[in-house]
């Protein structure tokens, strides 16, 4: 497959239940099938592949495959962190990764565990956690009823979740109920690897009561599109990834409704967005600016700051943005900085840069 025309995301997918080899390549596939789609076939069903059960447990006893060739084709992305893991279990004489509090009993002791290894790992790989190994040590194979690592078998209908046995399963019926399943599924979809979604909305219509409402009501009020919470094409699944990537700006709104903004052609409000990474741009493009300013129609002016240690130095972006019969100015700028408890910067931190824009310039 031509890898320069296929463009995914492995690093934001992990579960430790699935052969990630296999999503992996479902992806790839899904991916093809959405450039190659035509208006003929865009709505298309997908086509069911066959299912290799991961029955192949890795060495660091957190990740599965269905095969060794599988194994062997994710060693360079998971060797180092399949090593550390192998090494903490070997240090402490331990047979999982989790159990370095003892045999896990209860939810309490799991989330002790996970919490210490994310810092092991952390330390010892010298850079932040990918998405993915976040994912394999936060929701490691385990029966949710009694803890048991082994033996699991995974719940058909979402791959999400594990038991030791069928009694176990049987108990858990009423809490794992198949809106519960269905939603687990797409989060482990290989839909999630996609790198984004297909729709850029143009058109928006009414808003919405925030409070009173839930964000696939305010995406409809505003898009007249109706969104499927269980997609099972292309399609169905890029207008559900839009509909989410609205949940950022949907909460900044929510935040606001607690404020009164008076109309001040002047003015600004001014929005600072702390931790910021390069995802969080995609979540602030003209579509959600769009939505914003017919949630807030008395704002002409919207300042936006992306502040973290990981976001990328450049020039400030200005635009104008309409809506209706409305132009509306907007400025991003993104402000490379690491806060700390203190607040003592060095000369090139963002802090004397923010002081300067935090005296009477807007609404904050």
């Amino acid at each position: 497959m031509d890898m320069h025309v296929t463009t995914v995301n492995v690093q934001s997918y992990g579960s430790s239940l699935k052969c990630c080899v296999c999503v992996y390549n479902r992806a790839r596939m899904l991916q093809a099938m959405r450039m190659q789609r035509t208006p003929e076939n865009a709505n298309g069903k997908l086509e069911e592949t066959s299912k290799k059960t991961p029955d192949l447990l890795c060495n660091c006893k957190v990740q599965r495959y269905c095969s060794v060739a599988h194994l062997t084709e994710d060693l360079m992305e998971h060797r180092d962190f399949c090593q550390i893991l192998r090494e903490v279990q070997q240090v402490e004489s331990i047979s999982f990764p989790h159990f370095l509090q003892g045999v896990v009993l209860s939810r309490t002791m799991l989330n002790q565990a996970i919490s210490q290894l994310k810092l092991i790992l952390s330390v010892k790989l010298r850079r932040p956690l990918s998405l993915r190994e976040k994912e394999i040590i936060g929701n490691p194979g385990y029966c949710v009823i009694c803890y048991r690592t082994t033996p699991l078998n995974s719940c058909a209908g979402c791959e999400g979740v594990a038991y030791c046995s069928e009694y176990h399963r049987q108990l858990d019926k009423d809490n794992h109920t198949p809106k519960v399943c269905r939603t687990l599924a797409l989060v482990y979809s290989p839909y999630r690897l996609l790198e984004s979604n297909q729709f850029q909305i143009k058109e928006f219509h009414r808003s919405s009561i925030l409070q009173e409402t839930n964000l696939v009501e305010a995406f409809y009020n505003a898009t007249l599109l109706m969104v499927n919470d269980s997609p099972n094409n292309l399609q169905q699944y890029d207008l559900l990834a839009a509909c989410s990537s609205f949940s950022t700006v949907c909460t900044v709104c929510l935040a606001l409704t607690h404020l009164t903004i008076v109309a001040e052609p002047d003015k600004a409000v001014i929005v600072y967005i702390v931790g910021a990474t390069s995802e969080c741009l995609r979540y602030f493009e003209e579509m959600h600016l769009k939505f914003f300013f017919l949630q807030y129609e008395s704002v002409q002016n919207l300042e936006l700051y992306f502040i973290g240690n990981m976001i990328e130095a450049q020039e400030s972006e200005e635009s104008i943005i309409c809506v209706g019969d409305l132009k509306r100015k907007v400025l991003k700028r993104n402000v490379p900085a690491r806060f700390n408890r203190d607040r003592k910067y060095d000369p090139s931190s963002c802090w004397p840069i923010l002081s300067s824009f935090c005296t009477d310039r807007g609404t904050r």
